[in-house]
């Protein structure tokens, strides 16, 4: 059976658009991998570190201008010649331009190995009489990468007066002259230039980006004894060290496979197994979890106390990270939870807490991952708001604001929690204020001294205003995001006076506003 010409040619063209399509979807799909990796729980121990935001920001910044660059050779070509072997030959020099830059960009960006045989130091400081057993990483790559680097720099640099006349011909051997464009032979030349730059730079920072600190990271999980000691599979010791701590009740308690994991850990491993800072952190989060099933109060306090000393060497290990600082605070305040529930009283403790978070705080920088910065934001905003007014209530209200109005942040329940109880004590001593006041103004006799504290009292008026407003609007905030809150905000505007627990939005007790906005009976 002969094809006829036409028939060729329209098995060829469909030939080619289904091959574009297949190149286009797979960059796309591509694309849309590397958006997800923040969102995957297969990285959720990156995820949660903030290691690799960069990386992803960059990853589609390079495959979102490759898909561009590539949609418009296509279009220039196609509809120039009107014909697939000349856009095939072009789509293929774009992506053999892509990969050449992308060869030398990984070349360039090939991270270095320092290697040594220093000797193992226990967790005492003192060095083991024995040579601990280690892995050498395999160098030829980085050695061949060196070489070639070197020999591709002095050549370039030597034959750099030849690059013009080399564009040219290659852009002749493209077969740009056939494309029927005013200035073929300076397109030909801007498809080499485009998109062996875009390789070179989108492989080079994805490599220094990604590899690199994938490799570190790998390392350091290496360090970690504790979750081999423990037999820990790898999905168990990622959801571990995923799990987030925080102040609440619903921050406190790991579900499923990170408890699994916590209880096997504590199973396998002793405190004096430990080792590293992360296998410190790992044990502490697992006698935290621990603590939540205690059957009696003495285990719940052993496992508290247990925490915080695993987390006090975790601290002392690793002083900048930020995540063990926050998790330490937050043992720190449940242990002392088993020996009073009234922390109002206890001043220099609450101080203590909030310094400690305060490391985490002043630790935070652009690369800290969205979750964790929610959690140290919702740790401090919490704390704060026990210690006393208005130095306490003043500082929740300054951190959660600012944590508002970053634009890199999400919004979160929990700290517009805390910003509503903030406004809610700051409520509360406005009111007393306005009391004191009014009784001063009936009292006073001088003439000459009234308009002062009526000018007093219409600043307070104002600042109620301002601040039942706000506190308002964070309220119906955080049930947006999380209509579960509701209880909580129940809980803390309608409990009565001399009752135990917070009652942090009792100023707002008696306002039909928000006791709608709560659904509760009107007054």
């Amino acid at each position: 059976m002969h094809l006829q010409p036409r028939m060729l040619l329209a098995l060829m063209g469909a030939g080619w658009i289904s091959l574009y399509i297949l190149v286009t979807l797979v960059l796309i799909a591509l694309l849309v991998a590397i958006y997800r990796l923040r969102k995957g729980g297969a990285f959720a121990m990156a995820r949660k570190r903030g290691t690799y935001s960069d990386a992803v920001y960059i990853g589609c910044w390079f495959v979102g201008s490759a898909l561009l660059g590539d949609g418009l050779v296509f279009l220039v070509v196609y509809f120039a010649t009107k014909q697939w072997s000349s856009t095939a030959v072009a789509e293929l020099w774009s992506m053999g331009c892509l990969m050449t830059g992308g060869a030398l960009g990984f070349l360039f960006g090939i991270p270095k190995s320092v290697q040594g045989q220093a000797p193992s130091v226990s967790s005492a400081g003192k060095t083991p009489g024995r040579a601990a057993y280690a892995q050498r990483v395999n160098t030829s790559l980085e050695e061949v990468s060196d070489w070639l680097t070197k020999l591709l720099l002095g050549v370039g640099l030597v034959q750099l007066r030849k690059v013009p006349e080399l564009l040219q011909t290659y852009s002749t051997m493209m077969g740009a002259d056939g494309w029927y464009l005013k200035n073929t032979q300076g397109f030909g030349i801007a498809v080499i230039v485009y998109f062996s730059i875009l390789g070179f730079l989108g492989f080079y920072l994805m490599t220094r980006l990604y590899l690199q600190r994938a490799l570190g990271e790998a390392a350091t999980m290496g360090l970690d004894t504790a979750p081999v000691k423990a037999n820990l599979s790898i999905e168990e010791t990622i959801a571990l060290k995923s799990a987030p701590i925080g102040f609440g009740s619903r921050d406190r308690e790991l579900t499923g496979v990170a408890t699994k994991a916590a209880k096997k850990l504590l199973t396998e491993v002793g405190m004096n197994e430990l080792e590293t800072a992360h296998d410190y952190a790992l044990w502490g989060k697992a006698q935290l979890d621990e603590a939540n099933y205690a059957e009696t109060d003495a285990d719940k306090a052993a496992a508290y106390k247990s925490a915080v000393a695993a987390y006090k060497q975790a601290s002392r290990l690793a002083p900048s990270d930020i995540e063990i600082q926050q998790e330490y605070a937050v043992a720190m305040f449940l242990e002392r939870s088993t020996q009073k529930t009234d922390f109002k009283g206890d001043q220099p403790f609450l101080v203590a807490v909030k310094d400690q978070l305060m490391k985490a705080y002043s630790s935070l920088c652009p690369n800290t991952s969205y979750e964790l910065r929610e959690n140290i934001y919702k740790s401090l905003t919490w704390i704060v708001l026990y210690v006393a007014p208005p130095a306490g209530y003043e500082e929740a209200i300054r951190i959660a604001e600012e944590y508002n109005q970053d634009p890199r942040h999400m919004p979160s329940g929990g700290i517009q929690v805390n910003l509503a109880c903030g406004y809610g004590q700051k409520m509360k001593i406005l009111k007393a204020e306005e009391k004191s006041l009014k009784e001063r103004l009936a009292s006073e006799r001088d003439p000459a001294k009234k308009p002062p504290i009526q000018a007093a009292v219409e600043r307070n008026t104002a600042d109620q205003v301002q601040v039942r407003s706000s506190a308002l609007k964070a309220i119906r905030d955080a049930l947006s995001l999380d209509p579960t809150w509701k209880g909580t905000f129940v809980e803390v505007l309608i409990k009565s006076k001399g009752e135990k627990g917070d009652d942090d939005l009792i100023a707002f007790k008696e306002d039909n506003e928000f006791r709608t906005t709560l659904g509760l009976p009107l007054i």
